[in-house]
């Protein structure tokens, strides 16, 4: 297999993603992948207008995720174009968080969008208050208060762990359709 620094293109038959244990092809999943960034180009640009913080209306919340994930999935397609699998890799981890994210979200958005909005203002906080260390701020005054209401909120729970949610999104979606079965096994 080759590694990034290869300069030699693969032959059509070798995988540099896949392998036995997902049951495709480089070619099958290049191609689901670049139909699934195909279905949220064609309804782009599209103007959504939230009602109050952008972050907590789902209307603006949800179409956010799906286009930042579509990205994702563009860019990691690039990197494989260009033999780069380490870093299309490094980008899967943001790709799965953000599908996670929406599959439980949308599970229950009333009770769920807050959670997930408290945890998010947690992590702007902590990445704020290291780059404050250098004297390079990435929240303005304002979000900054923001986030810090959000994060001391008592009455909003923490969301589950990431292994919780992605077995209530799986215990969800496989109850609603049958085709769906969430994965066993070993990936190798």
């Amino acid at each position: 297999m080759p590694t990034d620094s290869d300069s030699r293109r693969l032959d059509v038959d070798e995988n540099l993603v896949s392998n036995d244990a997902f049951g495709f092809s480089d070619h099958q999943l290049r191609a689901g992948a670049t139909a699934l960034v195909d279905i949220v180009q064609r309804h782009l640009p599209r103007q959504v207008t939230a009602e109050g913080m952008a972050l907590e209306d789902w209307r603006l919340a949800g179409p956010a995720i799906v286009v930042r994930s579509a990205g994702t999935l563009q860019s990691m397609l690039d990197l494989l174009d260009g033999l780069r699998s380490t870093d299309a890799v490094v980008l899967l981890r943001s790709l799965y968080e953000g599908v996670l994210v929406f599959a439980w979200v949308v599970l229950d958005p009333q009770h769920n969008l807050p959670r997930w909005v408290k945890k998010t203002c947690k992590e702007a906080l902590r990445g704020d208050d290291e780059w404050m260390q250098i004297g390079k701020p990435t929240l303005d005054p304002e979000n900054r208060s923001y986030c810090q209401s959000k994060a001391d909120d008592a009455l909003t729970k923490e969301p589950p762990s990431r292994p919780d949610m992605a077995t209530a999104v799986d215990t969800h979606w496989g109850n609603h359709y049958p085709v769906f079965t969430p994965f066993e096994g070993e990936v190798t």
